[in-house]
């Protein structure tokens, strides 16, 4: 997993020359449980904390703002809509994407979207062939 989370924030952070104040949002789970979308991502945020490019908010505050916004993530996966969340954040820009599993093959897709603009600013890919247990090592 961290090779392919490497890869994915890798490609998102070669655009990037100083500390960016991002929000990720939950990836997608396609042929995915939803509890292992959810580690992926945090693993996600993690490494990519790790890279010392940008601030992130953490997922808690996400939350807080969001719901005294009134504001549903679930069903999310638009640019347009992480545009919206993230005017919400007070971020300048979206981490969204998703996991999907064809066969034995895990695919992750992140894109990184300008809150201000509301462009895609990169997009980054992975595949990884093996097990779920493959891709979180």
């Amino acid at each position: 997993m961290k090779k392919l989370l490497f890869a994915v924030g890798v490609l998102l952070i070669g655009m990037l020359s100083a500390q960016v104040n991002i929000a990720v949002m939950d990836f997608e789970g396609k042929n995915v449980t939803k509890a292992d979308a959810s580690a992926l991502t945090d693993r996600l945020r993690a490494e990519l904390f790790l890279t010392g490019k940008f601030v992130i908010l953490e997922r808690e505050k996400m939350d807080a703002i969001l719901k005294e916004q009134a504001f549903q993530l679930s069903g999310c996966t638009s640019d347009a809509c992480a545009v919206e969340a993230g005017q919400l954040l007070a971020v300048e820009q979206m981490v969204v994407g998703s996991i999907s599993k064809i066969g034995q093959t895990y695919s992750v897709t992140a894109r990184l979207i300008s809150v201000e603009k509301g462009d895609v600013l990169g997009v980054g890919k992975c595949d990884l062939k093996g097990d779920i247990g493959d891709v979180m090592t």
